[in-house]
Formats: C-alpha cells, structure tokens, sequence
C-alpha cells in the first residue's frame, strides 16, 4: 500500500503533493460479517462488537509496527518531524504495547501518518471472493442475479452453507441443503446467528462502527 502511494494517479498536483507526503494508508475489514457468522456470533451483539474491537486493535498495531520498519528503510513521511510529538501520541493510543510503539516512533520515524481507515471495499471485496464487504454483515442470505444474456442464477454464499453445516453438528442433527428450511429449524438465539443487514436494527450498524472505530 506504501508503494501505490507513489505509483496511484491523483485528480490534481495539490492532491497528489499533499498525499506524498503525508502518505496516509487505508487499511481495513473485509469478510467480517462472514467471519462472525462462520464463528457463530451474532453481528448485533456484544461478542461481535468486541471480537471485532480486537482484531481492529490487532491490525493497527501491526499496521503501525510495520510503518516503523519502513521508516527506518525509506524514512518518515514529510511532515513527520512537525508532528513526531502527536503521532507517538496518536499511534500509542490505538495499539497495543502501546508506550513501546509510541517511544519506537520517536527513536525510528514513522513512514506513514495515518495506517487505517475501514472503509468500505465492494469490489476488492469480490475480487478476493469474500462473501461480505468492509465491515458490515451478509447483505442476504441468498441473491438472484440476472445474467446480461437472459435469465437468474441463484448465489449462494459459502459462509452461510459452512455455517449451518457446523450448527447441524453441533446439535447431531439432519443437515438440509435448503438455506430457509435448516435455519427456521434452528434455536431462536442460533438464528441471529443469520441475521442479514436489512434485519438488523440500524444501530447495530453504527455500533459495530463505534466499537472499531477508537
């Protein structure tokens, strides 16, 4: 990602000065609803939020360990020296074993003034074949899509499919390839399980938003 910051083409020569030397990163989430579901968490509940919360903790960490290493190769950002003070603040209030994160910046620079974003990624997202996008849950459980020579094909997802497979386990019970009938089967709590975002409320969204987003 450092290097797309030099490689990417930029809509002005403002933008891309300003961006070269700051040389801001996004890293984020993709297939977390998918992660969740596969592990049996509900998305709107407060081990999702918190599991969550932990693996955003993690990868900053590892993001901002990292920037370290590259600094000490190709050297801090432009701006670092004005902002050394804030940005070992900044980095050691979002990661762990953060005073060492924090004193191995002011010793070794930092290539990168910011590291994470979680923004959403749609299209990288099916490129990887994840089956959810950026932070949020499966958008539904099965999805018609037409096909541009005529007709539908119906999709399913991989999470889901494994998922029910692991309950059916679980519970020595029958397992039923029809998605509908295996999970009206299921216990009222297993079935939040499979909640889509349209049946979640909406503030489980921005909460899951606000448990990542410190």
């Amino acid at each position: 990602m450092d290097i797309l910051v030099d490689a990417a083409d930029y809509p002005t020569e403002e933008i891309r000065d300003m961006t070269t030397k700051t040389r801001p990163l996004g890293l984020g989430f993709s297939n977390l609803g998918a992660l969740l579901m596969l592990m049996g968490i509900p998305y709107d509940s407060d081990e999702g939020r918190d599991l969550a919360a932990r693996v955003t903790r993690i990868m900053t960490t590892a993001a901002y360990k990292q920037s370290i290493e590259l600094a000490k190769k190709l050297g801090s950002f432009h701006y670092f020296k004005d902002n050394k003070r804030i940005n070992a603040e900044i980095a050691g209030r979002l990661t762990e074993y953060s005073e060492n994160i924090a004193e191995s910046i002011k010793e070794n620079g930092l290539r990168n003034s910011q590291v994470t974003l979680l923004a959403p990624t749609g299209t990288i997202s099916f490129m990887m074949d994840c089956d959810t996008t950026g932070i949020e849950p499966l958008f539904a459980l099965q999805t018609v899509k037409t096909l541009a020579g005529g007709g539908t094909m119906l999709i399913d997802y991989p999470c889901v499919k494994e998922s029910i497979h692991k309950i059916a386990k679980k519970n020595n019970s029958a397992y039923s390839e029809d998605t509908t009938l295996a999970i009206s089967g299921m216990s009222k709590s297993e079935q939040l399980i499979f909640k889509t975002a349209n049946e979640i409320p909406w503030k489980a969204h921005i909460d899951m938003m606000a448990a990542c987003q410190p």
